[in-house]
């Protein structure tokens, strides 16, 4: 099932639900349908494109389908793929049954499985099925998809996210693990109103935050501060996270909000060396939306990037996710720097 992330479609903006849903499903049907039209033509203006958008589509480029009321009997893998209304600004493409569990795509986490009974109580009792049958071919369909994968291509050449394998042994990995293993507590996001940490539905794993005094972790810092030429007290104190089924970090920059008066105290963070304690689960994959890139990961594997630009702005190039885990557990150390010394408070 992992190997279908790569006919997802994410995406970016607020108003780009539908049009991520319709992307994603030509790009599972092999419809030479480009993801430029989709987005130039099916996403809201002031207001978010709605549930009859898939309709609409449908109708314009020749493919049959049947808008229904949505009913559990409908998730039943003949009448798939199909477009289903989750709240008023959500669509969701259903692919597959399995187990009863629903598999699908969102556009902004990707491919997710959940309960049918969970799944059908959330949604708002909407569905469009749909057959393709012979459709109408878009002309310029080569063109575009040259003109994107040469868009997405300047913006990697210009981001660099560093892939480095090996930067922690295998016996390295397991001592991190080790020794975080007890100190795990509900991860946090900034709030909202820049006042301290709060739990959030957009984070959903588990970290540990190895402050006490060892070489090991020092070693740690060393290395990663040598990979991207910083001193290792720029580093704070070593976060390791788990993810286990479902559980994912959506789309976010590391660095902190203006208003995030709190963290800014002790400094802007600037860097992140991401590594990849394990790699024996599903999913989870690190997910860089304006890149269309998703790392997978390997044990050992240390990802670099940076979260400002050049005018010291967060930089929304460096936005990035944790995909939702789909069978296993996932372990990562964060290691951040910032653009002050960290060595009074580790």
């Amino acid at each position: 099932m992992e190997k279908l992330l790569d006919k997802w479609v994410n995406q970016t903006n607020w108003n780009e639900n539908i049009a991520s849903a319709l992307a994603t499903f030509c790009k599972l049907e092999n419809l030479e349908i480009s993801k430029k039209t989709i987005f130039e033509n099916y996403i809201g203006g002031e207001k978010m494109a709605n549930f009859s958008e898939v309709s609409r589509f449908c109708t314009e480029w020749g493919i049959d389908h049947i808008g229904l009321n949505f009913v559990k009997k409908h998730l039943d893998n003949q009448f798939l793929p199909a477009f289903v209304l989750m709240d008023k600004y959500h669509t969701v493409l259903v692919i597959k049954i399995k187990n009863d569990e629903v598999y699908f795509f969102d556009g902004v986490r990707g491919l997710i499985q959940e309960s049918i009974d969970s799944f059908f109580e959330r949604s708002m009792g909407h569905i469009v099925l749909v057959e393709v049958g012979n459709y109408k071919k878009e002309a310029y369909y080569q063109k575009h998809v040259k003109e994107e994968n040469e868009r997405i291509k300047k913006i990697s050449d210009h981001f660099s996210v560093k892939i480095i394998d090996h930067f922690l042994t295998s016996e390295e990995c397991d001592l991190l693990k080790e020794k975080g293993e007890s100190l795990y507590v509900r991860s946090q996001v900034s709030a909202s109103e820049g006042n301290g940490s709060e739990i959030s539905s957009i984070r959903t794993s588990s970290s540990a935050f190895l402050v006490q005094k060892d070489s090991f972790f020092d070693d740690i810092r060393e290395r990663a501060a040598q990979l991207i030429n910083l001193n290792k007290e720029r580093f704070e104190s070593i976060q390791l996270t788990s993810y286990t089924k479902g559980q994912l970090y959506d789309a976010h920059s590391d660095a902190f909000a203006d208003y995030d008066t709190d963290a800014l105290k002790e400094g802007q963070r600037t860097d992140t060396v991401l590594v990849y304690l394990n790699d024996d689960y599903e999913g989870g994959g690190t997910f860089f939306p304006y890149l269309n890139k998703i790392i997978k990961a390997k044990k050992g594997r240390a990802v670099t990037w940076k979260s400002l630009d050049e005018n010291g702005k967060i930089d929304p190039l460096g936005t990035h996710g944790g995909l939702p885990v789909m069978n296993g557990r996932k372990y990562i150390c964060n290691l951040w720097a910032r653009n002050t010394d960290q060595s009074n408070w580790k």
